[in-house]
């Protein structure tokens, strides 16, 4: 038996998985069946994402990401973190905020191919939710009892939000 440990509803009603067993697996849930395996890996795949543009993120416990054109199940692009990844979010300028287990947050140009920002003073444990709040303003969660909002346009300038007395496991805006 193995563990799901991200799924990711798609734009045409599929569903993405990814497991420890080291498959991303795309689900058709009007036929109740699987589609298809995109992806059998040498690590567990540990977070997806659909951006809006319909490609599909997957992320690695090796810490490599890789970027899916779900129309011709083909890798487009694949990248290295340094460390596991654990969270993907697409911010409102278009570019990835990744939630690494180390409890780093890298910002990615994937259009660019590289990693324009490392928010490192922050996190001790891995990242389990982000969310965007505005333009250039995240909320960052982690195993650590407490949360940070971060402006990314001066990564130096941080609020820590402390309240929890456990893991912090999401993030919604509301």
């Amino acid at each position: 038996t193995s563990m799901i440990w991200c799924i990711q509803e798609l734009n045409d009603g599929r569903l993405a998985s990814g497991a420890d067993d080291k498959k991303l697996i795309i689900w058709d849930l009007k036929e109740k069946k699987q589609d298809c395996v995109l992806d059998e890996e040498k690590s567990e795949i540990s977070a997806l994402l659909q951006l809006k543009d319909g490609k599909l993120l997957s992320g690695y416990g090796s810490g490599k990401f890789k970027v899916w054109d779900l129309g011709n199940k083909k890798v487009i692009e694949e990248f290295e973190c340094g460390f596991g990844v654990w969270y993907f979010l697409e911010l409102s300028d278009g570019k990835i905020a990744i939630g690494i287990g180390n409890g780093e947050i890298q910002i990615w140009d994937i259009k660019e191919g590289k990693c324009e920002k490392k928010l490192t003073e922050g996190h001790s444990q891995p990242i389990n939710a982000l969310i965007e709040i505005e333009s250039g303003v995240i909320v960052s969660a982690s195993d650590e009892k407490d949360m940070i909002m971060w402006n990314l346009d001066d990564v130096d300038s941080k609020y820590v939000l402390k309240g929890h007395i456990g893991p912090i496991t999401g993030l919604v805006k509301i």
